[in-house]
């Protein structure tokens, strides 16, 4: 059972059509929290969301693929309901990677097939790569690849990406700016552009980057700066 590996914990199930239940897996600086699908013993299958998202976007897919695989969607650290990371601590791709490492380590899976979407296609393709051996397929919805980089632009854009993170850093509690739910969208979709499919969602839509002040919202801090730092991770990791 689940439960019993390393610390994972089932939290609650919910009653569907198929069955779903939620699980924690402990890490150094708090939890990344997912939902199980599918029998015990089915053929494991790991499902990571993209960029600003959360697992909850397997929702409506998972219950139209075979029903005798155990799907296995994660929060990535930072997003939905898993842990952020420490303050000051950047979120790149291969330590993305990582936390995929460590839920497989704690579900003590030997082999697996992933769906990735977006940033989590990207994020499958690259574990695989380290990994071929624990990857027996790999699905990739929407993968967008890692941007092409000019060799000698390289340390530029780093230094930039760095430099904007330490001066967000520098912004106190008190000087940033908390929103109301429908300005935090507004500004949200001039940015992603999917403000209306929130604004029609509102009920199931997680909003992973932002936190909640009453009845208002605050931009957690980071979430934009570190997407320059995040797309081009791969290219000074290696």
């Amino acid at each position: 059972m689940i439960q019993a590996l390393k610390g994972v914990r089932h939290l609650k199930s919910s009653a569907m059509k198929q069955a779903v239940s939620e699980l924690s897996v402990p890490v150094p600086w708090g939890e990344l929290r997912g939902k199980v699908w599918g029998p015990d013993h089915g053929r494991p299958v790991l499902c990571v969301h993209g960029w600003a998202d959360n697992c909850g976007t397997f929702n409506t897919l998972i219950p139209l693929l075979p029903k005798e695989c155990r799907y296995v969607a994660v929060d990535l650290a930072g997003h939905g309901r898993s842990s952020h990371r420490p303050p000051g601590v950047f979120y790149s791709f291969p330590a993305y990677v990582a936390d995929v490492r460590r839920v497989v380590d704690a579900l003590q899976w030997s082999k697996f097939s992933i769906i990735g979407h977006s940033m989590g296609a990207d994020i499958a393709g690259m574990y695989s790569a380290l990994y071929p051996e624990m990857v027996d397929a790999l699905i990739l919805l929407d993968g967008y690849g890692f941007l092409p980089t000019d060799p000698k632009e390289i340390s530029k854009v780093m230094r930039q990406g760095m430099d904007e993170m330490i001066q967000f850093e520098k912004i106190t509690e008190e000087e940033r700016r908390v929103y109301t739910y429908e300005k935090a969208v507004e500004r949200y979709h001039a940015v992603r552009a999917v403000g209306d499919f929130i604004r029609n969602n509102r009920p199931v839509v997680a909003l992973p980057v932002y936190s909640a002040v009453g009845q208002n919202i605050l931009f957690l801090s980071g979430c934009w700066l570190q997407t320059r730092l995040c797309l081009n991770s791969l290219l000074t990791s290696c």
